[in-house]
């Protein structure tokens, strides 16, 4: 840069932060008029612009040997740690101060880790491209002695493969992975089957029963269901050896979390280090986040764990020049599609970085076979329906709803013509770990820089233009949480890379391993896990699956009341929810959530006809639902006959009734 262009962007970054401070000033001695108060804001962000501009140009000059005793980057580096440790501090104890200038202190804290990873990522980048040389030349004597030594074991299929790399990762790293995976595996299926289904689980449920029964991908008998239907197939396995039950429905879950391990443990090496890469394997075992969704029964595990498969087999695709690992990359990416819709792109966003990486030189004809193993799943999954609604309610009508295509059609359309932004999964970890929206900033910093060096790792920012997609492109479509938890092993990618480009000296690294423990363990949400039970708060908390539900709902234990009491003849209503996969097997007439003169006409001719007759209600009373807001004609029937109450539920909100010889409906 020019000297004079230097000295420009200096008295900018000086002027604007004096000014900066005195407006600032002014404002608290309510001194300035009205209409500058809420714009110091802008003050802040064009100072902090400009100052990080300025201090990028300073660090620039200063050589790669200077920086390691520079008392201006280690100061910026330190303000950074500091900034992070406030970030974390605030996030458990919620102080009122901090909270006033969160956005600030966020912002801050990004500019200064972007001047500390340019300061610093060079010199670290050496340093760990040096200890994964030598890495990987003390592996790969192992390799051979083993080879030499052991020629009988090498030779025995899968065993002699699994035993070649225990003994080349050397026995203490391969056996601390196997004891991690064992913690990871304990610790998610501990009381795993303790509850009854939850959001969602009764079509992995239902799908799984049918499919051992019928062979079919079926839900209630009526509905084809093909979301998520490699994890359906998982399920079934799991119910054919081991029974139908709620712990064998998330088994395949908790299998998957803890092997998610291994690709992660893979890569992180790759990027990093071993040392970094167990620290990372035990760092997603005992993640409180990835805990929980490993011991939900829904396909979002088998994405996640899919996710760094990919990954991983298409960063070695990419650094043997695109000559090994095609067919696993393929296979795994194709999976990983099929699995979750909201990463059909991933193949998409590999061939962008293919086609950058040979500058667009590409023959169509010689890698045809590539661009139809990473596209076919995703048409396939475009144009195929993920639900087929089969024939209710005496009608023989089928509803084929539209393909995926169509849909993805309407949201880029509600995106052109949508005038409000509203990013939800930003602002959830906005407010439950902001730390987290820090440091993936800075990841996307730091991957640019490693680009240049080490192509493969330029993969890793896939999970990024993901998140980026359903904030932005996906903001009219009703999100919840659950659908970035695929996101949480590659978090913790984003945390140890982190921590390998900042583990400088003895007191940055208390700080960062303080930080990083806290994110990951976080003793309260690990409480948590273990003690939700029926009717445990849920709302804003990593742990809300949807915003429908306040508090863990109990489906399980009123069907099973029913089940057990009922008699031959008798009747059972039940209301639209998780309850219909409990009754598989049992007659039951349903309520829509939508007419509710129906509903009643229903609940008159059945009470009028049958001498008993039972409704099931564990959403009608509950105010997440439409029933009670509007005060509907079946809540007020309800209400009207709580002495026909023979069951609660163990959420407080689940009721049985049953009603025998009634025949007074028409007051209603």
């Amino acid at each position: 840069m020019k000297h004079h262009s230097k000295y420009f962007i200096k008295h900018l970054a000086h002027g604007f932060a004096i000014l900066f401070v005195i407006v600032l000033f002014l404002h608290f001695n309510k001194s300035i008029p009205g209409y500058w108060g809420d714009k110091t804001i802008y003050f802040f962000y064009i100072s902090l612009v400009f100052g990080t501009i300025f201090a990028a140009f300073e660090i620039y000059e200063i050589s790669q040997d200077e920086r390691e005793n520079s008392y201006f980057i280690q100061g910026i580096s330190y303000a950074f740690l500091f900034s992070l440790l406030v970030i974390v501090v605030h996030q458990f104890l919620n102080l009122a101060i901090i909270q006033s200038f969160k956005l600030e202190l966020v912002s801050l804290s990004i500019s200064l880790g972007i001047l500390t990873f340019y300061a610093n990522h060079d010199s670290v980048w050496k340093k760990l491209e040096t200890e994964r040389n030598t890495e990987q030349e003390v592996e790969n004597r192992r390799k051979d002695h083993f080879n030499k030594g052991y020629p009988g074991i090498s030779r025995i299929p899968l065993l002699g493969s699994l035993v070649r790399w225990f003994y080349k990762e050397g026995w203490l790293y391969s056996i601390g992975l196997l004891l991690i995976i064992i913690l990871a595996f304990a610790l998610r299926v501990w009381q795993v089957g303790k509850l009854g289904l939850q959001v969602d689980e009764q079509f992995a449920y239902s799908v799984g029963l049918n499919l051992i029964n019928k062979f079919q991908f079926l839900i209630f008998n009526t509905d084809f269901y093909y979301r998520g239907w490699p994890y359906s197939i998982l399920v079934a396995i799991s119910f054919f050896f081991l029974g139908v039950s709620e712990f064998s429905l998330r088994l395949p879950g908790v299998v998957l979390g803890s092997l998610t391990i291994i690709p992660l443990y893979s890569i992180i090496k790759k990027v990093t280090n071993k040392k970094c890469a167990i620290f990372a394997s035990l760092l997603l075992a005992v993640f409180s986040w990835h805990i929980y969704y490993s011991r939900w029964g829904r396909h979002y595990v088998l994405a996640s764990f899919l996710l760094i498969l990919s990954l991983n087999y298409t960063y070695l695709f990419f650094n043997s020049e695109f000559k090994s690992y095609r067919y696993k990359s393929i296979l795994s990416t194709a999976l990983l599609v099929l699995t979750l819709k909201e990463l059909l792109i991933v193949p998409v966003i590999y061939l962008v970085l293919i086609a950058i990486i040979k500058r667009f030189r590409i023959n169509p004809l010689k890698e045809l076979f590539l661009f139809l193993g990473y596209i076919v799943p995703i048409c396939l999954t475009l144009f195929i329906p993920e639900k087929i609604t089969g024939a209710r309610g005496g009608s023989s009508e089928i509803v084929i709803p539209d393909a995926l295509l169509f849909q993805v059609i309407k949201w880029v359309q509600s995106w052109l013509s949508y005038s409000t932004y509203k990013y939800y999964f930003l602002g959830k970890l906005y407010n439950l770990m902001p730390i987290l929206i820090v440091l993936t900033i800075l990841f996307c910093l730091a991957l640019i820089l490693s680009s240049r060096k080490n192509k493969g790792i330029i993969v890793l920012i896939t999970p990024l233009v993901i998140f980026i997609l359903m904030n932005v492109i996906g903001r009219h479509k009703p999100w919840n949480i659950r659908q970035i938890s695929f996101l949480m092993p590659f978090f913790i990618i984003v945390l140890i890379y982190f921590f390998a480009i900042m583990k400088k000296n003895k007191y940055s690294s208390i700080v960062i391993l303080s930080s990083i423990l806290i994110i990951s363990i976080n003793p309260y949400y690990m409480g948590m896990v273990y003690s939700i039970d029926y009717g445990t708060p849920l709302k804003n908390t990593l742990f809300e699956l949807t915003s429908a539900e306040n508090s863990y709902p109990d489906y399980k234990t009123p069907v099973e009341y029913i089940v057990s009491n009922k008699e031959d003849g008798d009747i059972i209503i039940r209301d639209p929810s998780i309850s219909e996969a409990y009754l598989y097997g049992n007659m039951a007439y349903s309520f829509t959530d939508l007419n509710e003169d129906r509903n009643m006409v229903m609940i008159e001719e059945l009470l009028n006809t049958n001498k008993r007759v039972w409704i099931l209600n564990t959403v009608i009373n509950d105010e997440r639902f439409h029933y009670k807001t509007r005060n509907g004609k079946v809540r007020q029937f309800l209400d009207k006959n709580e002495d026909k109450v023979v069951y609660i539920g163990k959420d407080k909100i689940s009721k049985v009734y049953l009603f025998t010889d009634f025949k007074n409906t028409t007051e209603v």
